[in-house]
């Protein structure tokens, strides 16, 4: 990995950059609209936007005079230009590690959260998320393999049904060897 995809990867590893990103996904806004979407303070957005932006993730699309200012409407760029899934493995990981745990710390929050919220709901049917734990023996070469698949699966399906509300989901998928 080059030292710009490894900014891109770590650019798309970060929740509030992937969630900036998913609310221009289909129509340009204002950093003032991104921020009511998100329920931000817009000062908390503008390093991001910026970042996302230099990196070629988000572009003005248009600009627009507001009195003294000038209103930026920002879009994410084609999704084919940048993968939806990275793997930090081997070097980059360790370079990074600190970087990837605060991540990962990010990520792991929200799925709790949004897990007890559905927990608490009254009603079954309107839950959005999903936990699992799954035990098994495994050498460390079949594990490598099982998770190269999952991700796989995850990352090939297209949705063959037409004219249905299609979700974004996030998969944090996380597995270790245990020698007990």
């Amino acid at each position: 990995m080059n030292n710009k995809e490894l900014e891109i990867a770590k650019s798309l590893f970060n929740l509030q950059r992937i969630r900036i990103l998913q609310a221009v996904k289909e129509k340009e806004k204002t950093v003032k609209e991104i921020a009511e979407i998100l329920n931000e303070k817009p000062s908390r957005l503008y390093y991001h936007v910026h970042q996302l932006e230099d990196l070629g993730l988000l572009e003005v699309v248009r600009e627009k005079q507001v009195g003294n200012l000038i209103q930026k409407y920002y879009k994410s760029v084609d999704k084919d230009r940048f993968p939806d899934e990275f793997t930090f493995t081997g070097k980059e990981a360790y370079d990074n590690a600190d970087y990837i745990i605060s991540q990962l710390y990010a990520f792991i929050d929200e799925a709790l959260s949004k897990i007890y919220t559905d927990l608490n709901k009254k009603d079954y049917r309107k839950v959005s998320s999903e936990a699992s734990i799954i035990n098994v023996q495994l050498t460390k070469d079949e594990w490598r393999e099982v998770n190269k698949k999952i991700r796989e699966v995850i990352s090939t399906r297209n949705s063959e049904e037409k004219g249905v509300k299609e979700w974004n989901v996030r998969y944090i998928i996380m597995s270790y060897l245990d020698d007990l």
